[in-house]
């Protein structure tokens, strides 16, 4: 509650869009609250794109869901189809002046 909101009540934004070139769908969820509009960050998950995984936007604030119908065979994509992902570096701290760290 860093911003005086409960965030009491929440909505999601959901959108499914068909990848037709290889028969699969991805979900892509945001979910923000109603009173504040700030929104959920997402944890936990790899920040990219996967076809066959979840994964999340680079600022976490979506989600993205590999997806087929209920019935429908679930086939692994091939690594030239799955998809990308995003790594972060981080630069190391330099010393202080009195030879400790930072």
């Amino acid at each position: 509650m860093t911003n005086g909101c409960l965030h009491s009540e929440w909505r999601a934004e959901v959108k499914v869009n068909h990848i037709a070139d290889v028969d699969r769908y991805m979900v892509d969820v945001r979910v923000f609250c109603v009173h504040c509009n700030r929104n959920l960050r997402f944890l936990g998950l790899p920040a990219g794109v996967d076809m066959n995984l979840a994964a999340v936007s680079a600022d976490g604030l979506e989600v993205c869901l590999a997806a087929v119908p209920e019935g429908d065979p679930v086939r692994a994509l091939g690594a030239d189809l799955r998809g990308f992902t995003m790594a972060t570096l981080v630069k190391p701290h330099p010393p202080s002046v009195d030879g400790g760290t930072a």
